[in-house]
């Protein structure tokens, strides 16, 4: 610990990168915040760090990195760490080709007769959201009504027959697909699907099937 209270002094005067972690406490409830991270620069040189477009970008696991740009009268030069020991890149853009899910942080600066401070950006991988949906994959069309499980919940069921998070087989018979679509907080979707086959009794006539099936409803809804 290097400091308490809502500012901080480094005292830090020789040029370098300092990165220091603070966090917010309750004394009430006891309670932390997560740690956040404050990097200060100190340089000789009279240079600025670039301007970037964006500085914050987030997408979903297996699309498309995007291209970060910078803007500076000088050389830019592109690294993968904030000591700007690893570079990865030159010239005013640089598409990042990391594809796992994680927070990756580069680091940009122009170099003249020295080396501006750096300026950071961030490329957020942000994963698929994992679905499920299961059904009775075999129906009459006597049958009442099935429950379709989703997990989790809140998207989209589409399919013939379907309302209500339900598929009613009385729609005939056939071989039908429902399928589930979701969309998480991230802008991440997912869908997933399953089959019905659905199939008329061979022992019932027509009467008996409308019997039937009043039945099953009138036994589900008793229960």
């Amino acid at each position: 610990e290097v400091g308490t209270g809502s500012s901080f002094a480094t005292g830090k005067t020789a040029s370098g990168t300092y990165t220091y972690n603070v966090t917010v406490s309750n004394p009430t409830t006891g309670c932390t915040a997560a740690q956040a991270s404050v990097i200060l620069q100190i340089s000789d040189c009279d240079l600025v760090a670039p301007t970037v477009t964006s500085d914050n970008e987030s997408i979903c696991e297996e699309g498309t990195n995007p291209t970060f740009t910078a803007t500076a009268p000088n050389s830019i030069i592109w690294y993968s760490d904030v000591n700007l020991s690893n570079q990865v890149a030159t010239g005013a853009t640089f598409t990042p080709t990391n594809t796992a899910v994680g927070t990756y942080n580069y680091y940009v600066v122009q170099k003249g007769t020295c080396q501006s401070p750096a300026k950071k950006v961030t490329l957020t991988i942000n994963p698929i959201p994992t679905i499920s949906i299961a059904v009775t994959p075999s129906l009459k069309t006597t049958d009442a009504p099935a429950v379709v499980s989703l997990s989790p919940i809140g998207g989209v069921l589409s399919g013939q027959g379907v309302s209500n998070s339900k598929f009613d087989p009385s729609i005939g018979a056939g071989e039908y697909v429902i399928t589930y679509t979701y969309q998480d907080v991230n802008g991440c979707s997912s869908s997933a699907s399953a089959t019905v086959v659905v199939t008329v009794p061979s022992d019932r006539t027509q009467l008996g099937d409308t019997i039937a099936r009043a039945n099953a409803i009138l036994t589900q809804y008793a229960n």
